[in-house]
């Protein structure tokens, strides 16, 4: 006569401490720590009208070495990347707004998950924002450089490590040529 109603026996039992160890671990999850802040998508150095000179004159003699040469596309490619270049230092940057959390980076829109990272990074910049740098798995664009506020370095530092390990990072040629540059 028992046969349609729910079993009170063992097997009762185990769903109920199956139950109870459910919501246990939910009571005893920490909350996700989130770091959010707002911050221009790279820092805007102001060009004076000397440095834009220099750009063109620079450009117009390889132009004109490379017409000398008979090199078409190298001049077509001068020319194209000085054009490019001055656009590039004319242009504000965008407010963007960042988060970190234990599982993604947000940068605008845009979510990176954690898990398309093997390391991470924090290149302190007295006197400039400091830059948390994150190394992706892919070898073709290999790392994500963030705009991060020293007051917030050490928490964006503890959260990450909870994920991703930390490396040390030394800036390339490039950036090294973009800073003198102004970029």
């Amino acid at each position: 006569s028992n046969r349609g109603s729910t079993p009170r026996g063992a097997a009762g039992a185990v769903q109920q401490k199956r139950f109870m160890s459910d919501t246990q671990e939910k009571r005893e999850q920490k909350p996700i720590e989130s770091i959010a802040w707002r911050a221009a998508e790279y820092e805007f150095s102001p060009k004076r009208t000397e440095w834009f000179v220099a750009v063109l004159a620079v450009a117009g003699a390889l132009a004109i070495f490379a017409l000398w040469q008979r090199n078409f596309f190298f001049a077509v490619f001068v020319i194209v990347a000085a054009g490019t270049l001055v656009l590039f230092a004319r242009r504000r940057p965008r407010i963007l707004d960042f988060q970190i959390d234990e599982k993604a980076i947000r940068i605008g829109d845009t979510s990176f998950p954690l898990e398309s990272f093997d390391g991470f990074a924090v290149h302190e910049r007295p006197g400039k924002l400091d830059r948390l740098v994150l190394r992706r798995r892919s070898s073709a664009n290999p790392f994500l450089n963030v705009p991060l506020d020293s007051s917030l370095a050490v928490r964006a530092r503890n959260t990450l490590q909870k994920t991703l390990t930390e490396f040390e990072h030394r800036e390339s040629l490039v950036d090294t040529f973009a800073d003198l540059l102004g970029f």
